[in-house]
């Protein structure tokens, strides 16, 4: 398991935990950490890059998951979309952290695969890569 995957899965159980109970993902950070990982500045970034982001990220989701709105999506998958979409959308613009989008939309498809559903992958890899195709048009 790369170490990027590593702080993926570090983030996505804190998000999954601030979407659930409806509570910041900071908090919960600040509180619980993220573990003894080697990539634990990413998943920080991750964490605050998609806190500091929330409304464009959501908005994006929303926009390309057709019939599905974001109070009736699985948590899971829109937790593991906000992962990928943040990535996808705003990776670029921090200096040595750039991922290519494709590496994105493999990254959440192995968290889906993991804790999700069959479903749910063909979902996220449709959505995550109709905002990959229109990235430039979202940000």
């Amino acid at each position: 398991m790369s170490k990027r995957h590593k702080a993926r899965l570090a983030a996505f159980h804190i998000l999954f935990e601030s979407n659930l109970r409806d509570i910041s993902p900071i908090d919960i950070l600040e509180k619980n950490g993220v573990g003894n990982i080697s990539e634990a500045q990413y998943a920080h970034l991750l964490i605050s890059g998609i806190s500091s982001h929330n409304s464009q990220i959501t908005s994006a989701i929303q926009s390309y998951a057709q019939d599905w709105e974001i109070d009736r999506m699985p948590k899971v998958d829109f937790t593991i979309a906000q992962i990928a979409t943040f990535e996808i959308l705003y990776s670029n613009k921090i200096p040595g952290v750039e991922v290519d989008g494709a590496v994105a939309i493999s990254e959440a498809l192995l968290l889906a695969e993991e804790f999700s559903t069959p479903t749910s992958v063909n979902f996220l890899n449709g959505v995550l890569g109709r905002i990959l195709v229109v990235k430039e048009a979202l940000i």
